[in-house]
């Protein structure tokens, strides 16, 4: 593919934008697999570039599959509820796994709910106000049917705020450059507050990315989106020809090392319109680093 690049910095054009508030409270949904404690090291040590407290939390279900006696299916429920909240408590800690020095210091409740996950995880969401939802993919399944999952799927288009999914292969390092993948839309534009914020939190630096096959974008589009610069976050944008916008981004974030890619999700067609299941396998099977869908 050829792929071109064009890359300047801003620092004196800017105007007074929305801030979001500080990520405060992470939930991380757990399923106790192999992958979901790779993901929770992530999580944890987000938590603690972000300063903030950690909720975990485990759906569980109740169909026992078999017709029994009331006594006997009450007792069988009793002892699953008994047994998440045994193995909840370990995992929101670490005790299997010898890492129990990454939980030191941090804020960490666990919480077991009945019901199917991602409505427990949506609902749990809003009633607790948490500021991120960080959701891994799964080791049992590859990455195409984690990401893309019902449960994935179903939380980063109804959830109210950023849901964050880490690959399988990724390892926390600290977040220095995000990357922002924007098609120059009155909507994309609207929304870079976030991505502006989150930079100015963790004192990172900011990519707007724009992927173009014919031709490039108009000096109007341009402005505008810079025209919602802070000065206290170093921003870059970026122009690259390529064919799909899948190829152009997967190039850049190796090209560039980036450490989070963030994405704005319009209501519905966020899947159809970026991350196109027929079209991104190739992208998402690679993907160098952590995913924010933002709503």
């Amino acid at each position: 593919m050829n792929l071109t690049c064009c890359q300047s910095s801003i620092g004196t054009l800017f105007i007074k934008i929305p801030i979001m508030k500080p990520i405060k409270k992470i939930l991380y949904p757990t399923d106790f697999s192999a992958m979901s404690v790779l993901g929770y090291q992530y999580c944890l040590n987000l938590a603690r570039q972000l300063n903030a407290r950690v909720d975990v939390l485990h759906v569980y279900r109740i169909d026992l599959g078999v017709p029994v006696t009331d006594p006997i299916a009450y007792k069988m429920i009793e002892e699953r509820k008994e047994n998440a909240h045994l193995k909840l408590g370990k995992f929101a800690h670490l005790q299997k796994t010898g890492n129990q020095k990454l939980t030191e210091g941090l804020t960490i409740h666990a919480h077991a709910s009945v019901g199917l996950p991602e409505d427990e995880i949506v609902a749990f969401s809003k009633k607790n106000d948490i500021d991120l939802i960080v959701m891994p993919t799964h080791g049992e399944h590859n990455i195409m049917e984690s990401l893309f999952g019902s449960v994935t799927t179903e939380v980063a288009g109804t959830s109210h705020c950023p849901v964050l999914i880490v690959p399988e292969q990724v390892v926390y390092r600290k977040i220095t450059d995000i990357a922002y993948a924007t098609d120059l839309s009155l909507e994309n534009i609207q929304k870079v507050s976030m991505p502006l914020s989150l930079a100015g939190l963790l004192k990172s630096n900011l990519h707007y990315v724009h992927v173009y096959s014919d031709e490039k974008a108009e000096t109007g589009e341009i402005d505008e989106l810079l025209a919602a610069n802070t000065a206290k976050v170093e921003v870059l944008f970026h122009e690259l020809k390529g064919k799909t916008v899948q190829e152009g981004l997967k190039l850049f974030l190796k090209e560039k090392d980036i450490d989070l890619l963030m994405a704005y999700s319009p209501p519905k067609n966020f899947f159809e319109r970026l991350f196109r299941l027929s079209t991104t396998r190739h992208l998402l099977e690679h993907i160098s680093c952590p995913l924010m869908v933002m709503r």
